[in-house]
């Protein structure tokens, strides 16, 4: 065999090898970019329903859950495109299916939210909201929601703030108004007032202002009844301190007079 069909033979399998490597790496690179793409509409499935699951309680409207849960359908269906044997999108997408159907059979969002204890609370619930409102403002751009829909939805979710920071003020206002501290109840039913009056456009929360403030007035009247009821106590307790005081200072005299 002459030496130029052994340099092409060389050459060919060197030539083979390399296409071969080549092949391998496309398909290891095209593997690695699937399971990233199924990882990133996991994850985005995964978030959408925590967004679903953590909402606060009556503050998710049937329309902005039905959106949530076509958005997590969609994330599922690119899933199986994917990888059609994917059998945990599979599952997932029946049990997506089936609660869209029973949206409407679920009773509405009363929108009103659960008291608020304390300051830990409220941030974790306008976390919540705010998540909530991303989502509509996102949905929006999809085209999930219509623009009509939309802004109603921002309406309902910007009152829920509100309402949020009200519901602590009120809340923490009424606790201390009952252990009769009531210069600093006075503080947080005036803050409460501060959260409607900020958003207090063409008077929508007037009734709430005035009810609070028949409340400061209540514990204003209590406050100088309890005060002046102090007031007289102390002076009482002062004028038998005093009394009790003369006697025992007599009693000194008559015993020092003694004599044994």
């Amino acid at each position: 065999m002459s030496s130029n069909w052994i340099i092409g033979i060389t050459i060919a399998a060197i030539a083979g090898i390399f296409a071969t490597l080549y092949l391998v790496s496309s398909l290891e690179r095209i593997r690695t970019q699937r399971s990233i793409q199924i990882g990133e509409w996991q994850d985005r499935a995964h978030r959408l329903q925590h967004l679903i699951i953590s909402a606060p309680n009556n503050a998710l409207t049937s329309t902005v859950k039905k959106a949530l849960f076509l958005e997590i359908k969609k994330c599922l269906q690119a899933i199986l495109k994917l990888d059609e044997q994917n059998a945990s999108a599979k599952r997932r997408l029946t049990e997506i299916d089936q609660a869209l159907e029973n949206i409407d059979k679920e009773s509405p969002a009363t929108l009103k939210l659960d008291p608020i204890p304390d300051a830990n609370a409220l941030k974790t619930v306008r976390k919540q909201l705010t998540d909530l409102f991303n989502f509509v403002q996102a949905a929006a751009k999809t085209q999930t929601l219509d623009g009509t829909t939309a802004r109603k939805e921002f309406e309902t979710l910007k009152h829920l703030f509100t309402e949020s920071g009200a519901n602590f003020y009120l809340t923490t206002a009424k606790n201390e108004e009952g252990r009769k501290k009531y210069r600093l109840a006075l503080h947080l039913y005036k803050m409460a007032i501060g959260e409607y009056r900020k958003e207090n456009k063409n008077n929508l929360y007037d009734s709430q202002i005035n009810a609070i403030q028949k409340a400061i007035a209540n514990v204003d009247r209590r406050q100088n009844e309890e005060s002046q009821q102090h007031t007289a106590a102390t002076g009482e307790k002062n004028d038998l301190a005093s009394a009790m005081e003369q006697i025992q200072n007599e009693e000194d005299e008559q015993w020092q007079k003694k004599k044994f």
